[in-house]
């Protein structure tokens, strides 16, 4: 069994969870109106509808003469509950890094760049007890959890809060500005110019794994986000792809860039949309898993509305940067 294969069977049990239709309507509603557009570009799944509500009247300042309905009570109440749940499971899954060094903790949450309180609300029903249990111990045998306790261990690492969320920060951003289909230079130069105890290359172990910790959680949290919508996955395929553009293996990960067709199935990709692809062309294993990475709308007069994807690939720990962890 893997991370990904666990993530599988949460997301399962959350098709026949208590509040899952009911939930799914709501946030159905929302999408359909001014409210949903705004919350898709938080890519924050549940946290974002939450975040929209909250900056209500700021939006409408930034944006007129758009008025935004605010949620209804029950609503909010459900999404808050929903989302509490999601923080608890966020929360258990890091259990070895809050005991260890609870400085850290706050640089690989997800949800941190948001400013947002949630109120006082019951847990949550999406995930019984006993799922929830069997996410959190198989979440905890990560590679990077292991990796990151090693590197604590062999290095005498003295780092604040503040320095944890700005090194985590400045590390994720530099692999995404780099592209699915590269690796930083910086990254390449640490991993080939020092050596393995070198004390630069111990702590670019430990924010590297930090790294890779944020964003597997962020990749279960939209699973299960998306397992509340459908009980499938977005599908790329010969019926909707256009053309393959580069594909590539780096020292982060496996990436990809091609050009879709939006249609019923998945009218419209957005940043952090887990989907599948199946494809003649790539010889990819069946049922791998990919991440949207950055989206780019286009319009010709041969295929009319079409959108140029940036995918990186999931690995069986869900984490997107999992070459990463071998050579550090």
């Amino acid at each position: 069994m893997s991370v990904r294969s666990d993530a599988y069977s949460t997301c399962k049990y959350v098709w026949s969870s208590p509040s899952r239709e009911r939930l799914k309507s709501v946030i159905g509603k929302l999408q359909a109106s001014e409210f949903g557009y705004l919350a898709r570009g938080q890519h924050a799944q549940i946290l974002s509808f939450l975040v929209v509500d909250q900056k209500k009247t700021e939006l409408e300042k930034k944006l007129q003469p758009l008025h935004i309905v605010p949620l209804e009570d029950e609503d909010r109440i459900l999404l808050s509950k929903v989302h509490k749940q999601l923080v608890q499971l966020n929360m258990a899954c890091i259990a070895p890094l809050s005991a260890e060094l609870p400085q850290c903790v706050k640089a690989v949450d997800p949800y941190r760049k948001f400013k947002y309180e949630l109120p006082e609300v019951p847990d949550g029903d999406i995930l019984s007890e006993e799922v929830f249990t069997k996410m959190t111990t198989s979440f905890l045998e990560h590679p990077a959890i292991k990796v990151f306790l090693q590197s604590l261990q062999s290095a005498r690492i003295k780092m604040t809060e503040d320095n944890y969320i700005e090194a985590v920060s400045i590390f994720y951003e530099t692999l995404i500005k780099a592209g699915v289909n590269d690796a930083p230079k910086d990254i390449i130069n640490i991993m080939l110019g020092q050596g393995k105890n070198s004390l630069q290359r111990t702590i670019a172990r430990h924010i590297t794994a930090l790294t890779c910790i944020r964003a597997s959680l962020s990749v279960l949290d939209q699973l299960l986000y998306q397992a509340i919508l459908s009980n499938k996955l977005p599908v790329l395929d010969e019926n909707n792809i256009i053309d393959i553009g580069q594909m590539s293996n780096n020292l982060v990960g496996n990436g990809l860039s091609l050009l879709y067709q939006p249609g019923k199935q998945l009218f419209m990709a957005n940043i952090c949309d887990i989907v599948l692809i199946r494809s003649e062309n790539l010889y990819l294993p069946l049922g791998q898993l990919w991440q949207v990475e950055a989206v780019h709308r286009e319009y010709s007069q041969e295929y009319g509305s079409y959108e140029e994807l940036a995918l990186r690939e999931i690995d069986e720990n869900l984490n997107p940067f999992g070459h990463l962890l071998e050579p550090m």
